[in-house]
């Protein structure tokens, strides 16, 4: 069954469009994919991405540690100072640190549970979200 579409107009400022195709870019998206997505996330649960350039910092210094955990094997192993087993637990245990972490960084965090939290931790926010939402409003 083939898909039908809709075709809708929206009329942005140029300060928008400058934000959002900057926005598009840095998530490798088309103006369109990227305000589609966006809207698609906002009217799910209000997402936030992790920032990727973060992100690729952080998998790699994982990635870093995994090797320095491989590099002190192998002295190890030479030197039969440690059991072989123990490293090898400790290398699973590093992958499975890896695996979790990239994994929790690839999910977005859900914006309504962050601002509850942030407003148990710093109640003084509530008086800046206000703020941002009276400007926006108006």
């Amino acid at each position: 069954m083939a898909q039908t579409f809709t075709r809708k107009e929206i009329l942005f400022t140029p300060e928008d469009v400058a934000l959002i195709q900057h926005a598009a870019k840095q998530h490798q998206e088309s103006f369109g994919g990227f305000v589609k997505k966006a809207i698609q996330a906002y009217l799910k649960r209000l997402y936030i991405v992790p920032d990727e350039e973060q992100l690729q910092s952080l998998e790699l210094s994982l990635k870093r540690i995994g090797t320095n955990v491989n590099q002190i094997a192998f002295v190890v192993n030479r030197s039969r100072s440690v059991e072989s087993r123990q490293l090898a637990e400790l290398q699973k245990q590093m992958a499975a640190l890896e695996t979790a972490l990239s994994e929790f960084l690839h999910k977005p965090d859900n914006l309504n549970e962050l601002v509850r939290e942030a407003l148990k931790t710093h109640p003084n926010y509530r008086v800046i979200l206000m703020e941002i939402l009276t400007q926006s409003l108006t």
